[in-house]
């Protein structure tokens, strides 16, 4: 490079530095004055673990393993990424601790670094000017606006500034012959795309291994396909100390490919600029102009950017809703939520123009123009009222109007906010880590934690009107304050009655209310445990809703039936059967019957038998199950309590696939089907205490509480459905250190209402008496010293160490295709 050059690009520089900084400060302006910052659902979340991750690195400990404010105890950052979190706390580090100036400079910084480091890459590729515009252009794409801040996703901003080093070094890579440089470069993207955004950085090598293929089969390079697929291996493997805990025991896998379908949208919408701007930034927009300049470049450009256009424009089209079904038929993870990763097509297409040698710079300025003015209306996402409303009154008017600031006030141990998630991270910010710390049992993000199911349940008998248990559950969590949005209900003034009345059953006394909120609080004045007993217990899969109902039955979470013995369950009154398991059909049928023969009641509900492998039928004991469908509703039922006239089923049930009956040996119930026929629902089965239920009647219980149905069901199990489990708080003291938490208690079998942790190390004289139920974990009198170890450190370090053979292993490999000595056998070196 000459003078002249070298000159020009240093201008190049400080024009390209003045405009992003320039860019960043007007960013940072409106947003603190939009009056709705930090705004998006998850806003919030981030800052929150970074102030935690900030306080933790002030104390001396940068990689907090727990955190016990949040969900009775969870993993500080075992499933979110952790360099975001870590640029939050540089953020605060930068601002003195401030919650709402660390998010201005977050997003000033963000968008600042994203912009210099598409020009940087622009500049390696030989195209500064160009790269001067694209930089501007990066940060304010309309999808990544609608993701950081509508959706408050705020690791998609540091996304922005890994994800073009990724697809950069991919590009060179593949099209100048496999530069030791660029497999590393690789690597080193992959592994902190991961570190940044795992869901992306699994994305990206799906691409990337496609991308390889395009290019290297048409050429028979097989080297390069085996270098490519390394370098992302080896990506994936330096990143194991986080991803390998993150992926063991990560729960939102099992259930999400319901949430996954939010993340398809149909293209209309996707392409469709007037209904951005009839409807604001509600949905997702890629920018009409992006594609159409693809498809313009895909059509006229030369051969060295076509594959970039295809695949940006294949990256769009496959966040269709006519992709989904397809791809939900090979993946069920949530790294396919697939509207989030629109801005990895808009790169392919940016580096496609960049890679577009022969496109005049006047053309190119066209491009730039027409996507400015594609662009710019989505910028009112960002304006918002432009009201210039400090948003620490905005949040102390929230706190006042749900009365989170008088439940911080009250509670002693931890607070249950039950609103339906409805203010997203705001809420739960506000209750634990506003002005002061609060805990509670809720957080955001709650699938991802131990405590997943417990938080599920209380969220279904909110919504169900199962008060009684939804309060016996909150105190089981150790939540001395209850705080419900009472406008949520689907029918408040025949519901608030029930829902005072149960918190008094548990023993909370309602502190303050308001037209949407009503404050409870059970009074203590220490922390504590609880001991309980049940009368019942549920094994299967019917146990949780089973419980909803009838709030004095412990949920199983084993439900082979196999795997019990006689003198485990013989302690109950009342055993519920349904959706259970067994290895050895005649040992579970024994069981049962020595349980009812001594005096337990047993619920075998009928619909939850399993079938018989051997047969291949729906039989347990001498009862067989018959498939039966109801429409609408049920026909009368004829019962021992008389002739029920039940309530219609409910939206979404019209067809109501169910079981009947035979083998009875008394019968309580016959629901009359066509031509007259009776059929048996239910009744006993050898003696008077095996209770058979069939027509799914416990689930259209939890649908419709229809109260005919009720009585029948309290007739035939024999319990109150008010009854409550014998639960009693007893005093626990838990002291937290960074890596240690001990707990001192002077009862046996206490339910600390700690998540269970599988990095906890117990340390203790009473090591066989430390037990979890529930995802809760139970120590005995005496003193508890739990040591918290990073999970699956060994694992990690593992992978880690096979990684890097494997790098070492490619070296040796490309040293050997590139060394002089190969060269003089064969010639020069090849480039593929």
């Amino acid at each position: 490079m000459n003078l002249r050059d070298l000159l020009k690009q240093i201008g190049y520089s400080f024009i390209s530095i003045a405009l992003y900084a320039g860019l960043a400060a007007f960013l940072v302006y409106i947003v603190s004055a939009n009056g709705l910052y930090p705004s998006g659902d998850e806003a919030f979340t981030y800052l929150y673990k970074g102030s935690k991750l900030y306080s933790s690195i002030m104390e001396g400990n940068f990689f907090p393993l727990y955190d016990p404010v949040w969900y009775n105890g969870v993993d500080m950052m075992r499933f979110w990424e952790p360099l975001p979190l870590y640029w939050l706390s540089a953020c605060f580090w930068y601002v003195d601790g401030a919650p709402l100036g660390a998010y201005l400079a977050f997003v000033g910084s963000t968008c600042f670094v994203s912009s210099c480091v598409i020009y940087y890459l622009c500049c390696r590729m030989n195209r500064p000017v160009f790269g001067i515009a694209l930089g501007a252009i990066w940060f304010f794409l309309p999808n990544n606006i609608y993701t950081i801040f509508s959706q408050g996703v705020l690791e998609h901003g540091v996304t922005m500034v890994v994800l073009p080093f990724a697809l950069f070094y991919l590009i060179r890579f593949v099209k100048q012959g496999m530069n030791f440089g660029d497999i590393l470069g690789i690597v080193f993207s992959v592994m902190i795309l991961c570190l940044t955004n795992f869901s992306y950085g699994i994305l990206f090598s799906v691409v990337a291994v496609v991308y390889i293929l395009c290019y290297a089969i048409p050429h028979y390079s097989l080297r390069s396909i085996a270098y490519g697929i390394a370098a992302i291996i080896c990506g994936f493997g330096l990143s194991a100390f986080w991803t390998i805990p993150n992926l063991v025991g990560n729960n939102a896998i099992a259930d999400s490919s319901e949430e996954m379908a939010s993340f398809f949208q149909s293209i209309l919408i996707t392409l469709n600029p007037l209904r951005r701007l009839a409807e604001g930034n509600a949905h997702y927009y890629v920018g009409l102009s992006v594609v159409l300049i693809a498809i313009f470049g895909l059509m006229v450009a030369y051969r060295e950017s076509r594959l970039e256009f295809i695949f940006g424009l294949l990256m769009i089209a496959v966040t269709s809703t006519l992709v989904y079904p397809a791809l939900l038929m090979f993946f069920d993870y949530e790294a396919f939520f697939m509207l989030r990763y629109l801005s990895l097509g808009v790169l392919f297409i940016f580096f496609g123009l960049v890679e577009w040698k022969q496109c005049r710079p006047l053309v190119l300025g066209i491009f730039i123009a027409i996507m400015l003015v594609d662009f710019a209306p989505s910028l009112l996402g960002v304006w918002g009222y432009h009201n210039n409303e400090p948003a620490e009154e905005r949040l102390e008017r929230i706190l006042e109007d749900t009365l989170i600031s008088q439940a911080k006030t009250v509670t002693k141990q931890r607070l249950a906010i039950l609103d339906d998630s409805t203010l997203g991270a705001t809420g739960i910010y506000l209750a634990t880590a506003y002005e002061y710390i609060t805990p509670s049992s809720y957080g955001y993000g709650w699938k991802n934690i131990a405590t997943s199911e417990n938080i599920a349940q209380l969220n279904r008998s909110f919504d169900n009107g199962n008060f009684i248990y939804m309060f016996d559950r909150t105190l089981e969590l150790g939540n001395d304050t209850v705080l419900v949005r009472t406008s949520l209900l689907y029918d408040p003034k025949t519901q608030i009655p029930e829902l005072d009345n149960a918190a008094t059953l548990n023993g909370y006394i309602l502190h303050s209310f308001n037209e949407e909120y009503r404050l409870y609080h059970y009074p203590i004045t220490e922390s504590f445990g609880t001991v309980t007993e049940y009368d019942a217990i549920a094994i299967g899969s019917v146990a949780q809703d089973i419980a909803l109902d009838f709030a004095d039955t412990q949920e199983s979470q084993d439900y082979n039936l196999n795997h019990y013995t006689f003198e485990q369950l013989s302690g109950y009154d009342t055993i519920y059967l349904g959706g259970f398991t067994y290895e050895d059909r005649e040992a579970a049928e024994d069981l049962v019957l020595s349980l009812s023969r001594s005096g337990v009641r047993i619920i075998l509900l009928a619909d939850g038998i399993p079938d018989d492998p051997t047969t291949q039928s729906q039989s347990f004991l001498g009862i067989y199950c018959n498939p039966i469908v109801f429409s609408n509703g049920f026909p009368e039922l004829r019962t021992e309590l008389g002739i029920l006239n039940t309530k219609l089923f409910p939206d979404g049930h019209a067809q109501f696939s169910t079981v009947y009956v035979n083998g009875l040996t008394s019968v309580y119930g016959t629901v009359l089907e066509d031509y007259d026929l009776e059929l048996d629902f239910c009744g006993t089965y050898d003696n008077e205490n095996l209770i058979v239920i069939g027509i799914n009647l416990t689930y259209y219980y939890s649908l419709t509480h229809d109260e005919a149905v009720g009585e029948l069901l309290e007739f035939l199990i024999g319990t109150d459905r008010d009854a409550l489990p014998d639960r009693k708080l007893v005093p626990v003291n838990i002291t937290y250190g960074a890596s240690e938490i001990i707990i001192e208690t002077e009862e046996d079998n206490v339910n600390t209402t700690l998540a269970v942790n599988d990095g906890f190390q117990v340390i203790t004289n009473k090591r066989d008496t430390v037990t979890t139920d529930n995802h809760l974990f139970f120590v005995n009198a005496g003193k508890t010293d739990i040591q918290i170890a990073t999970p699956y450190l060994f694992d990690g370090v593992v992978v880690i160490l096979g990684a890097l053979a494997l790098l070492l292993m490619v070296y040796a490999s490309y040293w050997i295709w590139k060394h002089p000595e190969w060269e003089a056998k064969y010639g020069k070196p090849r480039k593929g």
